[in-house]
Order: structure tokens, then C-alpha cells, then sequence
């Protein structure tokens, strides 16, 4: 990640360590799955801490009741709860896949701008429709002027419920030759969009996202050539509909990150960001602070973007 003292002369990077993936509370981050499919033809089993507490599997609960011949214990549940469960998640095969899945993600968007034009496979085409679907739902249940807060509109939970009574059927056309591992990636996808109890998102949910199109690339529903447009595209979408749910709503950050952060909702559009300009001749750290700059590339790059949207919010607020 790059320095923002606007001395720095050297490039943007591009690469990821464990050491680079957001800190976890143990008691409070979502993190990665423990357990992921070990094949492409074995679905999602044993997994994550949901990014909740108490609460954290009761939706889990609603989406395993609408498919009677899956067991409770075949679904995604909250796995690490100990400092030894992290520390025997961060030495799996299942935390290797997860930061081998993002490394190559990270890899396949250097130096390609978000108009550049990538393959989007049908699949891909089914992803973004179901993203669609999901912002468009923000129009259907409009924030409550009664509840109006500094954070955490009540309408968000009945945003969520839409989402745990149907994700299901959202994800059938994708999933149509894996039928059976529909409710457990199902969990997946509703977890990527925050707590409902709480009321707020942070890079626990997003990296449940990143679980979730790991899940689909096990399956064999996405290809390594699907890469590009999987971050380009599809997870880009996906930030979009997070960024209209955290306006809509006023979804609270699940906690901040301080100096070490941007941004105390998101954490991997920088680093794909910083893969996008990882070589460019003219960008440096210090073009952050360039307005001009900010309003002219924002829509090519993503890191340049999320300055945009961070200065724009700050504006807000």
C-alpha cells in the first residue's frame, strides 16, 4: 500500500501478505472462512466467524429453514472464537486458498483500468444482475424519516430480511448445475452485507464477499479468466451497492481502523487499486492529494475513486 506524505517517489504496490489483511478483534471481525471446498466439485462446509456476536448465525438459522433436507451443521457458522482457532485458521490449507484467491485477483486487474474492456462471461453477466437487483431494492424500502439517526436506519433490517428470504432464489440461475451447495453460499452472500442486528459493515462482511466468489470459483462457476471482470466488474459492483446501503441507511463502520486506514468500511479496493497503478510512469502516492487529478482518473482507477468517494462523504458529514 502506498504513503500518503506526498514525498514518496516510488510506485504503488501491488502484492499481498497475511500481514497486509486487515487486524482481526477476535471477539469482533468477521474472518476468513476456517474451512472452504476442497475440490471444484465439493461445496463450501465448516467455515467463518460471521461478523457478529450472539447474533452472528441467526439468519444462518432462516436460510437453512428454507431447505429441509440440508442439515444446520452443513452450513457456513462462526468457527473461529479463540485466539487458537485464528491461529490454527492462519496455518490451513483454507487461509492459504483465500490469500492465494485474492493474490490472483490482485494480479489480474495491474495496469487495467476500469474501462479497459475484459471478458465478461455469462456467469459474470448473472452476478452483476443479481448486484443489480440488490441496489435496486434501496428504491423499494427508502430509509425511515422516522428513524433517522446519526447511525443505523431501522429499514436496513427489513433491506436484510429481503435479501435472507431470497438469496436463494438469486442465486438458483447461477448455481443451477450445484443446486445442493445453494444454501450454504447463500450465507455467504447475505453475510457481505453487514450485520442486521447492529446495523453496520466493515472488512469482516467484505471479506465474506471474497469467501463467497471463492466458493464460486471451487464450484467451477467462474475460471481464472473470469478474474479480471471479477474485480473490475463484479466486486466493483458490489462496492457500489455497499456504498448506496451505507448512505441510505447510515450502516455503522464495524470498527475503525484510525491512521492505518482510509476508509472504515473498505479495505481490498485499495489494494486492487494499488495493483491498477502499480506501474504507471506518471502516478505517485502524493497524486492523492491532487484534486485535479482525483476528479479526472476516478473513473479508470480504483484507488483514485475511493479518494474521490472518501472526500465527497467527508464533505457530507
Amino acid at each position: 500500500m502506498m504513503s500518503t506524505d506526498g514525498s514518496e517517489t516510488v510506485s504503488f504496490g501491488s502484492s499481498i501478505s497475511t500481514a497486509e489483511l486487515p487486524e482481526s478483534n477476535i471477539t469482533d471481525v468477521t474472518e476468513p472462512p476456517a474451512k472452504l471446498i476442497k475440490s471444484k466439485h465439493e461445496h463450501c462446509s465448516q467455515t467463518d466467524s460471521s461478523h457478529t456476536h450472539s447474533a452472528g448465525c441467526s439468519h444462518t438459522t432462516s436460510i437453512a429453514a428454507q431447505t429441509e433436507d440440508i442439515p444446520s451443521d452443513a452450513l457456513p457458522r462462526r468457527a473461529i472464537l479463540t485466539k487458537e482457532d485464528l491461529e490454527r485458521f492462519q496455518t490451513s490449507p483454507a487461509c492459504q486458498d483465500f490469500i492465494n484467491f485474492l493474490t490472483d485477483l490482485n494480479q489480474s486487474v495491474r495496469n487495467i483500468t476500469l474501462s479497459t474492456a475484459v471478458a465478461e462471461s455469462p456467469n459474470i453477466t448473472k452476478l452483476l444482475s443479481v448486484l443489480e437487483t440488490l441496489d435496486g431494492w434501496t428504491v423499494d424500502l427508502p430509509p425511515d424519516e422516522e428513524g433517522k439517526s446519526r447511525f443505523g436506519n431501522p429499514a436496513f433490517q427489513r433491506w436484510y430480511d429481503r435479501l435472507d428470504s431470497q438469496a436463494q432464489t438469486l442465486l438458483a440461475p447461477i448455481l443451477s448445475d450445484h443446486s445442493s451447495a445453494i444454501p450454504e453460499l447463500a450465507v455467504y452472500l447475505l453475510h457481505s452485507f453487514g450485520n442486521r442486528k447492529r446495523i453496520d459493515y466493515g472488512t469482516g462482511h467484505e471479506a465474506h464477499f471474497i469467501a463467497f466468489l471463492l466458493c464460486l470459483e471451487k464450484l467451477g462457476i467462474v475460471q481464472k479468466e473470469d478474474y479480471p471482470a471479477l474485480v473490475l466488474r463484479v466486486f466493483w459492483k458490489y462496492i457500489k451497492v455497499m456504498r448506496t446501503l451505507q448512505f441510505n441507511y447510515w450502516l455503522e463502520p464495524a470498527g475503525s481502523h484510525g491512521v492505518w486506514g482510509l476508509d472504515d468500511y473498505h479495505f481490498l479496493p485499495f489494494l486492487f487499486g494499488s495493483s491498477q497503478l502499480a506501474d504507471h510512469k506518471y502516478f505517485r502516492p502524493k497524486s492523492i492529494h491532487d484534486p485535479d487529478i482525483i476528479a479526472e482518473f476516478s473513473k479508470d482507477y480504483i484507488y483514485f475513486a475511493c479518494i474521490q468517494f472518501i472526500n465527497s462523504a467527508s464533505c457530507q458529514i
